[in-house]
């Protein structure tokens, strides 16, 4: 499991876009099947550009076969198939600080 923070240093949306699709392509060429993505969650909870972008991109990632699957944080819950897939997967998702409970600040992809 990797993670990658793309709310840090403040990047716009198109930016922290190009990171998600660079850990990607690291993570296949490394073997690496699970990145945890901290996006944040917007100004007071309502959703910033990033997230909402985030949201957004993921779906095409799979649509377009780049990616297996995802779960937004605000969907990790124990009976989330996904979930349960990725934890399989990769065991130490279930020790990551950002996946103790649903955040909404958080997504998670599988390669």
């Amino acid at each position: 499991m990797r993670v990658i923070n793309i709310k840090q240093d403040n990047p716009n949306a198109d930016y922290a876009l190009y990171l998600i699709d660079q850990e990607i392509k690291y993570s296949q060429a490394i073997g690496n099947k699970v990145i945890v993505v901290i996006h944040g969650y917007g100004s007071h909870g309502m959703g910033g550009v990033i997230k909402n972008e985030v949201k957004k991109y993921l779906p095409h990632l799979k649509k377009e076969k780049i990616i297996s699957d995802f779960v937004f944080g605000e969907n990790w819950g124990d009976l989330n198939p996904t979930k349960q897939l990725i934890e399989k997967i990769d065991p130490e998702t279930i020790l990551n600080q950002n996946l103790f409970q649903i955040n909404s600040g958080v997504s998670v992809i599988l390669i």
